[in-house]
């Protein structure tokens, strides 16, 4: 299962490089500019990412230092991840909830994006390194819509996310 799951991470790395390599094309003006129908400007969703990905960490730290006991991820947590996916995979827009979005930027520059993201998932690779086998196999991240739900879920959930984004951030570039 760790396995996986640090194959997981890899992909969610390499999507994000991918995102990073589009985007150098454009200046900083273009990526702070906020969508015409009123949305966040690239920098913005990028933003957006990071800060879920940083708080998701401080959050699965704090957690794990109280012990271990978790429970197995099962059916049930599958299937409040399936759920979700559905869910977001609809045309519906869902507001991001309040504390991902606290303080998005307003004058981001490339750089400073970059390398706070690339920190932030040298951290996650450090973190995921460090994960014991048997942790693995168990439900510890709390979505704040799905509940409890297990590593791969949270890892398909960031994969998942990054493209919704990347689709918002294209249309905004593009707009």
């Amino acid at each position: 299962m760790k396995e996986k799951i640090l194959r997981l991470n890899a992909k969610y790395t390499s999507n994000i490089q991918n995102l990073l390599q589009d985007l150098s094309r454009f200046d900083d003006a273009a990526l702070n500019q906020p969508s015409k129908t009123g949305g966040w400007s690239a920098f913005q969703n990028i933003y957006h990412l990071i800060y879920i990905e940083e708080k998701a960490l401080v959050y699965l730290k704090k957690k794990m230092s109280f012990g271990t006991e978790f429970p197995k991820t099962g059916i049930k947590e599958a299937f409040r991840y399936n759920l979700m996916i559905a869910v977001l995979a609809t045309p519906l827009k869902f507001k991001a909830p309040p504390q991902t979005s606290e303080d998005l930027p307003t004058d981001a520059t490339m750089a400073e994006t970059q390398q706070r993201w690339l920190e932030s998932r040298k951290k996650w690779d450090d973190f995921l390194l460090e994960l014991s086998p048997d942790i693995a196999t168990r439900s510890v991240f709390k979505h704040p819509r799905a509940g409890i739900i297990g590593w791969t879920h949270m890892l398909r959930f960031f994969i998942y996310h990054l493209g919704r984004h990347k689709h918002q951030i294209q249309k905004t570039i593009n707009s």
